[in-house]
């Protein structure tokens, strides 16, 4: 059966073709969200595998991806609900799925689809809001966007170092 959100989103797109600028950016949170929702499991299909040094590897960029796309969809939310569209924020969110979609352009096309329309999305919600968006890497907006991924990274990192740990929580010797 298809997701719950596989469901919502089309029903979301029926309703006019007007949308708000918050509807525009719940869609490309829900969006997000399944994506992240379908990175999570491949990655623990992908630790079922065992000691394979590219299923290590692309685990752990899969995790990485899955991080970043789970604190975009957070910020996707949070502006939906505050009512909040700035320039600024949405450029931030661009700049992110932009750099995302660079680094992870070979990994899994599905997610480069959803990518894609989280672009689509936050550019919408751009025009809707009657704001334009900053050119990518501007000073704050490219800062900002390298702060949430590198918090992705190094929470990708804590949560593969968790993973790993022997049973019990000890260090070993």
């Amino acid at each position: 059966p298809p997701s719950r959100g596989a469901v919502l989103l089309p029903a979301l797109r029926r309703r006019g073709r007007r949308r708000s600028p918050r509807l525009l950016l719940l869609e490309a949170a829900v969006t997000a969200r399944i994506a992240a929702a379908k990175l999570t499991m491949l990655v623990k299909r992908l630790q079922r595998m065992g000691e394979d040094e590219q299923a290590s590897e692309l685990a752990r960029a899969l995790t990485r991806l899955q991080l970043a796309l789970e604190r975009v969809s957070v910020r996707l939310e949070t502006l939906a609900v505050t009512g909040l569209v700035s320039a600024e924020e949405l450029s931030v969110v661009r700049e992110v799925v932009r750099a995302l979609s660079t680094e992870y352009s070979t990994v899994i096309p599905g997610i480069m689809s959803s990518l894609q329309e989280i672009e689509r999305a936050v550019a919408e919600a751009a025009a809707a809001a009657g704001v334009e968006l900053e050119p990518p890497g501007s000073g704050r907006v490219g800062e900002a966007a390298r702060r949430i991924l590198e918090e992705a990274e190094r929470a990708a990192e804590e949560r593969l170092r968790s993973l790993e740990a022997p049973p019990g929580g000890g260090r070993g010797s």
